[in-house]
């Protein structure tokens, strides 16, 4: 559920978030480039710098449902936007948002055995893939009914978004604190799997005793 809110939001926002702020809050493309920058370097100190420090300060569980609950601030910060600034604080939380991917990436293959990486990795892919194509379908579908509707009109798509991650932060709220990897265990070989082994095994001891005898 996580990985599937996290999904259609993110591609949500790459697909309409320019075409919404160009529109309705006159954003150029000074602006745009300035929003871009910000957008990456907040990434960039997020990912390779506070990660490791905020995954081990506050655990995996705590820290994916604080980026849920960024992701309902930053989403309703979108759609109620009146200003420039509000949008630049919103990406700037939106950033935070965006580690919950690797978050649940890392929690769904400890759920799994050293066998069924591949199996789970393919899972969440398929399930990214699918959000990926529904997310802008339904925003963009709330957008044309709500575009020429009173205050916050075309804002209210990110609004229903800031709904999807609120839920997601209940959805995530069941989690148990700490994903215990799986390990699997190798097979046991048996005399009934391997007829040979117990006549090589009876052929060394014979061997023993011969030697003792000898």
């Amino acid at each position: 559920v996580g990985l599937f809110v996290s999904a259609v939001m993110y591609s949500s926002e790459v697909t309409l978030l320019i075409y919404y702020i160009e529109d309705e809050l006159n954003f150029r493309d000074h602006d745009i480039a300035t929003m871009l920058f910000m957008n990456s370097i907040c990434g960039i100190m997020i990912q390779a710098f506070a990660l490791k420090f905020l995954v081990d300060y506050f655990g995996d569980k705590n820290l994916l449902m604080g980026t849920f609950i960024c992701g309902t601030i930053h989403n309703l910060c979108f759609g109620l936007a009146k200003s420039k600034g509000m949008i630049y604080v919103a990406l700037a939380l939106s950033q935070l948002t965006k580690i919950n991917f690797s978050l649940l990436t890392s929690m769904g293959s400890n759920t799994v055995g050293v066998t069924e990486q591949g199996t789970m990795q393919g899972a969440l892919s398929s399930l990214s893939a699918l959000a990926n194509a529904l997310g802008p379908v339904s925003l963009n579908l709330i957008y044309e009914h709500t575009k020429d509707c009173a205050y916050p009109g075309p804002g209210s798509m990110f609004i229903f978004a800031s709904f999807l991650y609120a839920a997601g932060t209940l959805a995530m709220s069941t989690m148990p604190s700490k994903s215990t990897p799986i390990v699997s265990s190798p097979p046991l070989i048996s005399s009934i799997e391997n007829p040979h082994l117990e006549p090589l095994l009876q052929t060394a001891n014979l061997s023993q005793d011969n030697v003792i005898l000898t």
